[in-house]
């Protein structure tokens, strides 16, 4: 499994606000984000972007 690094996170994010698809990783990696609070806002606002494709 790759190591998911701050900028990893930071990119899904900003991927995931402009409405891109995530993959499957991606997505449970911001699940990971919002449950620890590392950025949890953003991470939410991203996974929400996802639901509505």
């Amino acid at each position: 499994m790759p190591t998911w690094t701050d900028a990893d996170r930071d990119r899904a994010i900003s991927k995931g606000k402009a409405g891109g698809k995530l993959s499957d990783w991606e997505r449970k990696k911001l699940e990971e984000a919002v449950k620890v609070n590392n950025r949890g806002d953003d991470a939410a606002d991203a996974l929400k972007k996802q639901d509505h494709h």
